[in-house]
């Protein structure tokens, strides 16, 4: 599963379509490569003015706010990703290919607004990953294509 955790500004994803456009285009970024949809989960958390800092300073405007690091003047998005269906490991043209994917996407729900953004990418264990208590198949694997199909998981042997 792509698992993105979205931490954002609150004067970030205001518009009422902003999250679900975004979480769209995300999910494309799998099914492009033949990955089931229902793996994909993308979670959004608004942070309150105070509540989210980097470098020391707030990552969102605070009214009232002096002394220390400058607080930032437009939104600040940190995003963790973690990928668990597929390993890109060491092969370095298949993470660059991989980044710039992600890159392609953000640019156009972020970058272009103005915004700051920083993200990274983890690689858990694809043994400890369990959908409905079973195993998911192998990417590419023919029990993967009929959970692509399908648009959910089944018992596979």
């Amino acid at each position: 599963m792509p698992l993105w955790e979205i931490f954002h500004s609150m004067d970030a994803f205001t518009g009422p379509l902003d999250a679900t456009w975004l979480a769209g285009n995300i999910t494309k970024l799998y099914t492009a490569q033949e990955l089931p949809a229902f793996y994909v989960n993308v979670l959004f958390f608004p942070m309150q003015a105070g509540s989210y800092f980097v470098g020391g300073a707030p990552a969102n405007r605070l009214s009232g706010y002096s002394g220390g690091p400058v607080a930032r003047d437009k939104p600040y998005v940190r995003i963790s990703i973690q990928h668990i269906a597929i390993h890109y490991n060491e092969d370095q043209d298949k993470v660059n290919a991989m980044l710039e994917r992600i890159d392609n996407v953000l640019r156009a729900h972020i970058e272009e607004k103005g915004y700051d953004w920083e993200y990274n990418v983890l690689e858990p264990d694809r043994a400890k990953w369990e959908i409905n208590g079973i195993k998911p198949p192998q990417h590419p694997s023919n029990e993967e294509k009929k959970w692509f199909n399908d648009g959910k998981p089944s018992h596979w042997q």
